[in-house]
């Protein structure tokens, strides 16, 4: 800053609360992140959501958070960024990107999360199992450096699990169950008790008699009076 002489036209915020972190991308147009590495940028996410044109670089899962059209990729390196900040400083004037935030509100939503976080399970639990051979096939792809190493670690590997398999055999291990649905809607009653019930001498919870308190708001049951055979012990 004071090189270029900077100091009238660069704010430097420091850490900012939550709460203050979307008044603050709503005075801008332009999102610019220069991560190295990043699994999932949340920080994308919410600047397009204010209506800024982001320009961030091409590493991790950066690609797959936004739209193209929400988003300028450049390659983690100096040339690339500012060349993509000069497309967006020119693209940004004929751009609608108040309409970012209605765009992002029908792509990500717990629903949909849910969906394509089950497909994904869905798909793995469908892939075919690879044996230690084409494992070992897999790593010497990595080269003839980082190869050697892989087919170390996964002969290695290998021999841990037969290991663990002769100490904890595999047909001892609990399954989870496929859930049923469609039975749970019509009668949810089977799969046990959704009410929380509080039973306390703690004259700061729920005055005795006490009621039984909702946990599935989705379904509506009326507040009977507590019944003590029924009590569940508290948890504070």
């Amino acid at each position: 800053m004071e090189k270029h002489n900077l100091h009238g036209r660069v704010e430097l915020l420091g850490g900012l609360s939550h709460d203050k972190v979307r008044d603050v991308l709503c005075r801008g147009h332009i999102f610019l992140n220069t991560s190295l590495t990043e699994s999932f940028c949340i920080a994308i996410l919410e600047a397009a959501c204010c209506g800024l044109l982001v320009v961030t670089t091409d590493v991790g899962g950066v690609p797959e958070v936004l739209p193209p059209h929400m988003a300028y990729l450049a390659k983690p390196e100096e040339k690339s960024i500012v060349r993509q900040l000069g497309r967006a400083i020119q693209d940004v004037k004929d751009m609608d990107c108040e309409s970012f935030h209605d765009e992002l509100a029908k792509i990500y939503s717990w629903r949909k999360v849910a969906e394509k976080t089950e497909r994904v399970y869905d798909s793995v639990m469908q892939a075919p199992v690879p044996n230690i051979l084409d494992r070992i096939k897999s790593s010497y792809a990595w080269g003839p450096a980082a190869g050697i190493w892989a087919i170390l670690f996964t002969i290695l590997e290998a021999l841990v699990l037969f290991i663990l398999e002769m100490i904890w055999p595999e047909e001892d291990i609990d399954i989870a169950r496929d859930f049923d649905l469609p039975k749970y809607s019509s009668d949810w009653s089977k799969f046990g008790d959704h009410l929380l019930y509080v039973d306390t001498k703690d004259s700061r919870t729920v005055p005795k008699p006490c009621t039984d308190v909702m946990i599935d708001q989705d379904y509506q049951i009326s507040r009977a009076t507590f019944n003590r055979e029924r009590r569940y012990t508290t948890v504070k």
